[in-house]
This record gives structure tokens, C-alpha cells and sequence, in this order.
């Protein structure tokens, strides 16, 4: 009776487990994966009210993906709706993807765990019918220093190829700068493409280039749908010295500094232009930052121009800075330090210092201050005290009434204020330059500053702004009243 009753129990258990496991299932599209390859579950349920797990990720791998479909079918008469939700994720390693919860009519379903592992990609050979290689000119290396990489592509001449995917190149830990591709050539019965790239370590240690992918469609004979082929190619190991602390720019390279002048006229512009040139990782080489402490100092963005010349690669720097002074100045030297790889060393090289001369007269407050003043009255007797006071009240009184007949009597005649000679000024000027020149000697007014501003930045930072003219006029015409 005992052993009935364990039977039964096992019986229930497996038919209450198959029950379980008919309406919700879990599925992968594929159980041994490449590194860096997709993976997508497929979790799937049949029912009228169906809930699915929120999943941010699974295994500790975040899902990068979800779609999720539904579907209708009737059985002997039933109509039945199913329901399926596709999460993506890009795992490692060997894992173990748990059961998950699917509520369906009110019930708690788990599906069935699934293991899935990565594997190693097969290599493709020098003798297969399509190769993939990963070449380098070098493998030991200076953080910075340049290495061309290339990837070769190869298949039998005899073979219909009909597609060829190549996965693009993004090397963890290196900045990457395309070279133009070569033609393609046909060598010792293979059609051979070679892609190059120039790599440059950005930290040390020893850094992996990983295997690379082509995905590539063949004629299929016999089929209509083409043969799919994933080829890999080898791996390759570089390992990367650290340059000495506190550099980060090696090779060899040269500087020089350069100004327009060495007089010139009060807020009238020196314009610097420093210039490095060599060979080495030349792109990373950071703007300069000049600080005059009583002056005004505008530098514009550095320009690169760079490229592989004799398997060398390097070029030039250029920034341009522009300073503004109402006194004489000195530019100073300006220090520039790399790694010299051959020497093993620092150095540091330097710029020659200019001494500016500034020409002209500062333009200041002077009459206002003196107007500030207290003036100093001498006493007089109060006879003469009276006439001039009486003199003065006259004065007063007549000046008033004269200029109240004027501007009735010119009122009628003209409709607009007359234009004074600075308005004119502003009104003739023809370029940046030359309304920049106008409007100088009233820096300090604050309502120009902005406009000088912007007029500073199109003259000598190759600036964009639209100055309006008009509302130049109007606050001299408002200064004026």
C-alpha cells in the first residue's frame, strides 16, 4: 500500500511538472556562443492573462534587447493565445541561465534552467578555402607609439563568393585611425584584400588584439539559399612599456613660436602662433593654455595635421593666440616635454620669450574724476555775491526759453533725431576691423562690451556673430540725449 502510494506520488509529480513546463517555456537560439556574441531567450507562455519577468539582466549581463509577439490558434474549437517576449545580452564564460517565473491565469510557472558556454572561434589556416589573418608591424611597443595593424582577406579564386561581412575593428584599449584600404590583388591563386589601421596604445601592459570575423555567403550548388561561413582570424598579443611619469606624447619633435609684431598700439592685438612639429602620437598632444595676468589672451583651438609618411607617422601642430594689452608686456617662454623612446629619456624643449611694446594713450575717466572734484570758493563781499547770483538766475531764465523756442520751431521739421558724428561713423564702417577701430575708445562703456566682444572673436578667432548696427546707433543716440 506504501509503495502505491509513493508511485502515485511520483506519477503526480511528473504529470503536475509536465503540466507545469506545457504552458511556459525558456529557450536560447544557441547554447555555445563566440566571445562578444549575442545571445537571445526566448521565453514563451500559453493562456488568457499572462505576466512575463521584468528583466534588466540575466546573469549579471544587461539585456541590451527585448521584442516580445503574440499569436492566435484554435484546437478542436479552443481558442488559445500564446505569447512570447525575446530578451538579448551579450554573456561570457560558461553560464548557467536560472528558471524564471511566468504567471499564467493566475498561476506561477518556472521554466527549466539552461546552460549555455562560450567557445573558442576555430582559427582559419593559410591553406582554407577562405582565410582571415590579422597582421602587425610590431608587438613591443611604447604607450603612443604608432603600430600598423592590417587585416587580410582571402578566398580561392575558383570559389563564388557572393557576400563578404567584415566585423569592424574596435581594439579595447587603443585609438584607431583608418588607413586608405589597398586595391585588391590576386596572389598565388587567391583573390587577397588588405585593410590597415594605425593603432595607438593608450595604456600599458600587454594589450589583445582579439580575433577578428568575417561573415561571408557562398554559392550554395543545389540550393537556392547561399552557404553561410563565419571565418576568424588569429589573435595577436602587444605588449606596451609606460613612458616615464607625468608624459604622456612620445617620439621627436620640435617647437617655435611666432608673432605678427613686436610693437603695437594700445588694445590693438599680438597675434602668437606656436608651432610643434615631429614625428610620435602628434594627436595627442594637448592645447596650450597661456596666462597673462594683465592682459587679455583669446587662443583658439589647436589644429593636427597628421599622417603616415616612409612607415613614419607624425606631423604638425598649430595653435594660434591672440593677446590684448594697454601696457608693455612680456610673452614668455613656453615649455613643451616628451618621451624620446630612442634616448629612453624626458625632454623638454622650449619657445623664445618676446617683449611687446604697447604705443598710445589709455583711455580713462579723467574728466569725469575731475568734475568729482570739490571745488574750492573763494569768499566775496554780498553786494558782489547778489549781482552775480541776480547775473546767473537771468541767464538761467533766458537760456531756458531759448531753448524751448528752438526745439518747438525744429519739431515740425524733422521727423527723426539728427545723427550725431560717432552714428555716422558706425553707420559707414564697412567691416569688422574697421568698426572695431570706431568703437575702441569707448570700451568702457558697458552696454559695448558685448559687441566688442563679439567683434574681437570674429576678427581674430574667425568668429561668426552678425553685429547689429542699428542697435549700435541707438544706445549713442540714447547716450547723447
Amino acid at each position: 500500500m506504501l509503495k502505491i502510494s509513493n508511485l502515485g506520488k511520483i506519477l503526480f509529480l511528473i504529470l503536475f511538472g509536465v503540466e507545469l513546463f506545457a504552458n511556459a517555456t525558456a529557450a536560447v537560439d544557441k547554447k555555445f556562443f563566440y566571445k562578444g556574441d549575442p545571445v537571445t531567450i526566448q521565453l514563451k507562455a500559453n493562456g488568457e492573462d499572462i505576466e512575463f519577468p521584468n528583466l534588466k539582466d540575466i546573469n549579471g549581463f544587461p539585456v541590451v534587447g527585448t521584442s516580445t509577439s503574440e499569436q492566435i490558434f484554435i484546437v478542436n474549437g479552443k481558442t488559445t493565445r500564446g505569447k512570447m517576449v525575446n530578451y538579448t545580452f551579450v554573456p561570457s564564460g560558461t553560464i548557467d541561465i536560472p528558471s524564471f517565473k511566468i504567471k499564467v491565469d493566475g498561476k506561477n510557472i518556472l521554466t527549466k534552467p539552461i546552460r549555455i558556454k562560450e567557445t573558442q572561434p576555430q582559427i582559419s589556416s593559410a591553406k582554407d578555402d577562405v582565410v582571415l589573418l590579422l597582421e602587425t608591424n610590431k608587438n613591443d611597443v611604447y604607450v603612443g607609439e604608432t603600430i600598423i595593424a592590417s587585416i587580410v582577406f582571402k578566398y580561392k579564386t575558383g570559389i563564388n563568393l557572393l557576400d563578404a561581412k567584415l566585423q569592424p575593428f574596435k581594439p579595447n584599449n587603443f585609438w584607431v585611425k583608418e588607413l586608405k584600404n589597398d586595391e585588391p590583388k590576386e596572389e598565388n591563386g587567391y583573390m587577397v584584400y588588405r585593410n590597415s589601421f594605425l593603432i595607438f596604445p593608450q595604456k600599458s601592459g600587454d594589450l589583445k588584439l582579439g580575433n577578428q570575423l568575417i561573415t561571408v555567403a557562398l554559392k550554395n550548388f543545389g540550393s537556392f539559399d547561399p552557404k553561410q561561413m563565419r571565418v576568424f582570424s588569429n589573435d595577436k598579443t602587444i605588449k606596451v612599456k609606460p613612458l616615464l611619469p607625468g608624459l604622456s606624447v612620445q617620439g621627436s619633435y620640435k617647437i617655435k613660436a611666432e608673432i605678427d609684431k613686436k610693437e603695437t598700439q594700445i588694445n590693438e592685438p599680438i597675434n602668437l602662433t606656436l608651432t610643434i612639429e615631429g614625428s610620435g602620437n602628434i594627436d595627442d598632444i594637448e592645447e596650450f593654455k597661456l596666462e597673462l595676468p594683465n592682459q587679455v589672451v583669446y587662443a583658439s583651438k589647436p589644429e593636427i595635421k597628421s599622417g603616415l609618411e616612409n612607415g613614419v607617422y607624425g606631423g604638425v601642430f598649430t595653435q594660434k593666440i591672440s593677446i590684448i594689452s594697454d601696457k608693455d608686456f612680456d610673452i614668455p617662454s613656453i615649455p613643451f616635454k616628451y618621451f624620446n623612446k630612442e634616448t629612453k629619456k624626458e625632454v623638454d624643449i622650449n619657445t623664445t620669450s618676446f617683449h611687446i611694446k604697447v604705443s598710445g594713450k589709455k583711455k580713462t575717466q579723467a574728466k569725469v574724476l575731475e568734475e568729482a572734484q570739490p571745488k574750492v570758493i573763494e569768499v566775496e563781499n554780498s553786494a558782489d555775491l547778489i549781482e552775480k547770483y541776480l547775473y546767473g538766475i537771468v541767464g538761467i531764465i533766458l537760456g531756458s526759453l531759448g531753448t524751448y523756442f528752438r526745439l518747438r520751431l525744429k519739431k515740425p521739421q524733422q521727423k527723426n533725431k539728427q545723427e550725431g558724428p560717432i552714428e555716422q561713423q558706425i553707420k559707414k564702417t564697412k567691416s569688422d576691423k574697421e568698426l572695431y577701430d570706431v568703437l575702441l575708445p569707448y570700451s568702457q562703456m558697458i552696454e559695448l562690451k558685448p559687441f566688442i566682444k563679439e567683434l574681437e572673436e570674429n576678427i581674430y578667432m574667425n568668429g561668426t556673430h552678425t553685429i547689429d548696427k542699428k542697435r549700435l546707433q541707438e544706445i549713442f543716440s540714447k547716450d547723447e540725449l
